[in-house]
């Protein structure tokens, strides 16, 4: 899966700016409404999601297929799928880097990982962080699935998250500007059913405090 056809079905799903009663929502209400606005881009997508969150809880809908998200192209029960997502929403480097090194465990086409700052001048260091955590541990990534991270930061607007992706036969992140740009060029995305292709570090640690 092309990473950029997800950025794009979210880009468009989010909507310009929070609900007035979203000012200043607590990691809860956040979370809540990420979930909501992810599920729109699976749809969109023609993807299924499998999840606990809230919604799906209330539609008697709710299961765990071990991350935070799994988007699937079939409901089969041993399906894979083809976009698996961890949303950490805290301003902790810790606890954003301890969901990123589980979401290495994955294999998908695409794995897209959520995370916020609370400046977005941390950004670029997060990443630098995770370049050198990479080469330093050896991290190996799927020959061929590609990788997002999205980058938030407290006082946001729904679309402000910076974009980085790690493109198939890739090991550095590169960032690719925001999803502000694809809501703007990607009005209209491709959509449709997603072909499948089934078938086809410690130095951090000592670090991780400073950079919460």
């Amino acid at each position: 899966m092309q990473a950029e056809t997800f950025l794009r079905a979210l880009a468009v799903e989010l909507p310009d700016r929070l609900p007035a009663d979203m000012a200043g929502a607590h990691p809860g209400p956040w979370t809540a409404f990420m979930e909501r606005y992810l599920h729109r881009a699976a749809a969109q997508m023609g993807l299924t999601c499998i999840c606990l969150s809230e919604e799906h809880r209330q539609a008697g809908t709710r299961a765990e297929r071990l991350f935070d998200m799994n988007w699937f192209v079939s409901q089969d029960a041993d399906a894979l799928p083809e976009v698996v997502l961890e949303h950490e929403n805290s301003y902790s480097f810790r606890d954003f880097m301890r969901d990123f090194v589980k979401l290495l465990a994955a294999y998908a086409p695409l794995r897209v990982m959520v995370g916020y700052s609370r400046s977005q001048l941390r950004h670029a260091e997060w990443i630098g962080l995770l370049n050198t955590s990479g080469a330093s541990s050896s991290w190996r990534y799927p020959s061929d699935a590609a990788d997002v991270i999205l980058l938030g930061f407290r006082g946001m607007q729904p679309r402000d998250f910076s974009v980085y992706i790690r493109n198939v036969g890739s090991s550095g992140w590169a960032q690719k500007g925001t999803l502000v740009e694809r809501s703007i060029v990607g009005r209209n995305p491709e959509n449709g059913p997603i072909a499948s292709r089934r078938g086809s570090g410690p130095q951090t640690a000592r670090q991780l405090d400073r950079h919460d």
